[in-house]
């Protein structure tokens, strides 16, 4: 019996296996106004920590991953591709 990923913070999973696309994500933000990553991770609704670690690399859960797409305009898949 495998166990699940644990869970880092809300909605932050250890295991990385799609990463965010920071250029796309930075210019979605930007054009809603959000220049500092305090305000793109009120934008979408996390506190900065999150928006940190997910730029580092750590995998979103999937209702933070529709969340952070819904929140700027876009689809999932444009906001992040699979990691290498």
């Amino acid at each position: 019996m495998s166990a699940a990923p644990p869970e880092i913070n809300r909605g932050i999973r250890v295991a990385s296996r799609i990463r965010l696309r920071t250029d796309v994500f930075d210019r979605l933000a930007a054009e809603r106004g959000a220049t500092t990553n305090a305000a793109r991770a009120r934008l979408c609704g996390m506190d900065r920590v999150n928006l940190l670690r997910i730029r580092k690399g750590q995998t979103p859960s999937l209702e933070l991953a529709l969340h952070m797409a819904d929140r700027l305009g876009t689809k999932v898949e444009d906001l992040f591709e699979a990691a290498a």
